[in-house]
């Protein structure tokens, strides 16, 4: 039984490792209102051919009440204002791709009329999965022949541009909490403006002696008024007073100079407690 296990392990991997070949850039398509137009590349790299499919999906990165980040798909009020997908189009949005080749997926934003100016989104679900093959019942009889098939879903994200965009960001408080491994920061932000504030947080702490013991830069997404979690190694913090700096800049890895939502950096200071 371990050695027929082991087998599918492997296959498994094997398989999930195949999989993974199927890439799609950019990570975040970007469309002003002056082109209404943009689009995305799915590559085949293995060595057999893929169904894929495209879906727009309203949602967005939300954080749950540990502050902990998780993607959010249901939320119909928020869809009604920010959504894109009514003015979207997508194509194609099914085909077949041959191993070694690629596909480009356009978008085109039409009829978009009055809208307020700011920034609208959804995410996009690519899903790939194997090209249905006829199975050979000949002779089988009683027997039972068993395929395995695997879909892969890749999460992307658009956003459309219009006119004016604008943000803004307060850090308002700081609660601490913990877990079994890390001392969790708790910081509570407001965000206001037509567009949400897609940038970087850069944290300092420094102990009682001015001494720094943590330095860390993580991409911070706020589409609405939040609290988000910093987890910390409780081995980097030992019972005592300390002083965590929060600064929140537009700069992000993923977006393009030209498409950054014009944001003045801040930076806020708190004290803490470690018991």
């Amino acid at each position: 039984m371990k050695k027929k296990l082991l087998i599918l392990s492997v296959f498994l991997f094997n398989y999930f490792n195949l999989q993974s070949q199927v890439a799609i850039y950019p990570p975040a398509v970007f469309i002003d209102a002056r082109t209404r137009s943009g689009s995305m590349t799915v590559l085949n790299q293995g060595e057999e051919p893929k169904e894929i499919s495209v879906e727009a999906r309203f949602g967005y990165m939300a954080y749950d009440s540990l502050g902990n980040v998780y993607p959010l798909y249901e939320d119909s009020v928020a869809a009604q204002s920010h959504s894109i997908i009514p003015f979207l189009t997508i194509f194609p949005r099914k085909f077949v791709i041959q191993p070694k080749k690629d596909q480009v997926i356009r978008f085109l934003i039409k009829n978009i009329g009055k809208i307020p100016d700011g920034m609208y989104y959804t995410r996009l679900a690519t899903t790939s999965k194997d090209v249905q093959k006829q199975i050979d019942t000949t002779g089988l009889g009683d027997k039972v022949k068993i395929g395995l098939s695997f879909k892969f879903v890749f999460m992307t994200v658009l956003f459309f541009e219009k006119g004016a965009l604008n943000t803004k960001v307060d850090i308002t408080s700081l609660t601490t909490s913990t877990d079994s491994a890390h001392v969790r920061l708790n910081f509570s932000f407001t965000r206001d403006g037509n567009s949400p504030f897609l940038g970087t947080a850069k944290l300092k702490i420094t102990d009682s002696k001015g001494d720094e013991v943590e330095n860390k830069e993580e991409k911070i997404p706020l589409y609405f008024s939040a609290t988000r979690a910093f987890p910390i190694p409780k081995d980097k913090l030992k019972p005592g007073k300390y002083k965590v700096e929060l600064t929140l800049t537009n700069e992000q890895p993923d977006i393009p100079d030209e498409m950054r939502v014009p944001f003045e950096s801040i930076t806020k200071s708190f004290e803490f407690v470690v018991d």
